[in-house]
């Protein structure tokens, strides 16, 4: 499995139509990306540990590429299991991009407490229950 860390757009600032862009805010958690490329089982071990830390969450569609370090991840030899967690980040690309340490500490936090609960005994084929 491999988790790809990365930041996304967060739209939570004057004139961004969150109809279009999602509703994506600092200080509200980590960003879990959902779609095609990523394993649903994964996303749902981060849930079950962000739900065991009483923590927020927040989503955001990837419905074919993430465009992100999972892309090449997930198609490395015959292929590995991927999911994306994403730290909100207003201003990408800009002199003033701005992060919450808050948002940052919880996403280091639910890291750190889903792997040290693996077993090694996951089965993520997304084809088996």
């Amino acid at each position: 499995m491999a988790i790809a860390c990365d930041v996304t757009f967060a739209t939570d600032y004057p004139g961004v139509n969150k109809n279009k862009h999602g509703d994506i805010r600092l200080e509200k958690g980590p960003v879990f990306a959902k779609g095609a490329p990523i394993n649903k089982k994964i996303n749902r071990l981060l849930e079950q540990t962000a739900k065991k830390l009483q923590m927020a969450v927040q989503y955001e569609l990837t419905p074919r590429m993430t465009g992100t370090d999972a892309d090449k991840m997930r198609l490395t030899g015959k292929g590995v299991p991927v999911s994306l967690v994403s730290l909100p980040l207003r201003y990408m690309h800009s002199p003033v991009e701005t992060a919450s340490l808050k948002d940052i500490e919880e996403e280091i936090e639910l890291l750190v407490e889903m792997i040290a609960n693996l077993t090694g005994e996951e089965n993520l084929n997304p084809l088996e229950d």
